[in-house]
């Protein structure tokens, strides 16, 4: 059966909770549960065999980001973002055994907690109500103290940041987004305003197609070093950025998912601050947030952060960042960000521009909205949450007072059923704490 990690104040380890024979639900065989990067071996020996070596050219592949994904700094062009000196925002323990709570999967079976970590590639899953933590559970060799690549909740952690740009009127949502990145006149961004990138429902032709090597989105990884090096790689994401164009839409019309907006955002923070978006998010957010740890964000040729979906942080920390956002901008007694702009993040979002998109379909979210990077369900406890691709979530209850963090190594970028499941767990398990 796997294992995984309760941290405890005075226990290091234990077997992951097992249901009775008599319980309804039945845990996975334990032949289905995936292995683990070291059961794998990848990474294994000196030097390790040629196929079991994590490269830049497969690293998001399957198996192989089981290993990449806990060990980002080894594969990718990185920036430290240092913790700062300050206190460290104390997540006291109130555990809870959630790991029996069940739910109905997408399919109408039941399971449990335990069963739907087991089954989609959890690395790490920690739960916090009212700022304590709950429950907190580590696979497939990851740990509190490892770093893992957040991937696109990435951006939402880059909309925040602007936002205290906005807060200190630096940056100007409705001003065209030329007036501080001249260079973009020409691309789709010429003509559309910050508030319309920062929200997706600016015009651009974007395809996020993971498995098309044609697609924008592979063609941004080429240019920000997440692929093997091509003539696309030397300019870097600022030169990529400029020669995209609009689509058949005009700006504010429409939701339109696409990483490169956020990429902007970040581009934008930098004209605005005047400092790199690696300097500006240290100082401003990641060395008052208390965070426990360092965290890290790959960088391009320039040195130019992937925003959209670089970072890498601990669980505990990622965690810390939802916290902070449940409680307006506040964290352990601190402003980080500006409460009026959380509640805008919350609140100001255009359903019209979203209810009819393929995300309101996918994301259960009819009556949701996209603001400030961040998803918005619509529900009635006002849920919201940051997504990533192979399986990252940060899930905000504020209504329940609970936060949920979870890093997974998924095979597939998109699993639309894996998904809809963990969004499924997470409310039940919100239920019962509520």
């Amino acid at each position: 059966m796997n294992k995984f990690i309760i941290t405890l104040s005075i226990i290091a380890a234990t077997q992951v909770f097992a249901a009775s024979p008599n319980d309804e639900t039945k845990s996975l065989p334990a032949q289905q549960v995936p292995l683990s990067w070291a059961e794998l071996g990848l990474m294994q020996g000196f030097p390790p065999p040629a196929d079991k070596l994590v490269t830049r050219k497969n690293w998001q592949n399957p198996p192989f980001n089981r290993w990449a994904f806990q060990h980002m700094d080894q594969v990718l062009r990185t920036a430290h973002l240092s913790r700062g000196s300050g206190p460290i925002a104390e997540l006291p323990l109130e555990l809870r055994d959630i790991s029996r709570v069940t739910f109905k999967t997408e399919k109408g079976e039941r399971s449990t907690v335990q069963e739907m970590l087991n089954s989609t590639y959890t690395d790490s899953f920690i739960v916090l109500k009212d700022g304590k933590i709950a429950f907190e559970a580590y696979f497939n060799g990851m740990s509190r103290d490892k770093r893992h690549i957040i991937q696109s909740t990435s951006k939402s952690l880059t909309g925040s940041t602007a936002t205290i740009l906005i807060h200190e009127g630096r940056l100007d949502p409705n001003a065209l987004v030329t007036k501080y990145i001249p260079e973009l006149a020409d691309s789709a961004y010429g003509d559309a305003t910050v508030r319309q990138v920062l929200d997706m429902s600016n015009s651009v032709v974007w395809r996020e197609e993971y498995t098309d090597p044609n697609s924008e989105i592979k063609r941004f990884e080429q240019a920000n070093l997440w692929e093997d090096y091509t003539e696309i790689a030397k300019d870097g994401t600022y030169a990529f950025l400029q020669t995209l164009k609009k689509d058949e839409h005009d700006h504010g019309v429409k939701f339109h998912y696409a990483t490169g907006n956020t990429d902007v955002v970040g581009w934008l923070i930098e004209r605005a601050s005047g400092q790199r978006f690696t300097e500006f998010f240290t100082q401003r957010v990641w060395s008052k947030l208390g965070a426990e740890h360092d965290a890290s964000i790959s960088v391009d040729i320039n040195g130019f952060a992937a925003g959209s979906g670089g970072f890498a942080m601990t669980t505990r920390d990622f965690a810390r960042f939802g916290e902070m956002m449940r409680n307006n901008g506040q964290l352990a007694g601190r402003q980080i960000l500006p409460s009026g702009q959380v509640i805008d993040t919350v609140l100001n979002g255009n359903n019209d521009q979203y209810k009819d998109t393929k995300y309101a379909k996918i994301f259960n979210s009819p009556n949701g909205f996209y603001r400030n990077q961040w998803w918005m369900t619509g529900n009635k406890h006002g849920c919201y949450f940051a997504v990533g691709v192979y399986g990252q979530l940060l899930w905000i209850d504020p209504t329940a007072g609970v936060v949920i963090a979870k890093f997974s190594s998924w095979p597939d970028a998109v699993d639309v059923e894996k998904g809809r499941d963990t969004f499924r767990m997470v409310e039940a398990i919100a239920a019962v704490l509520e």
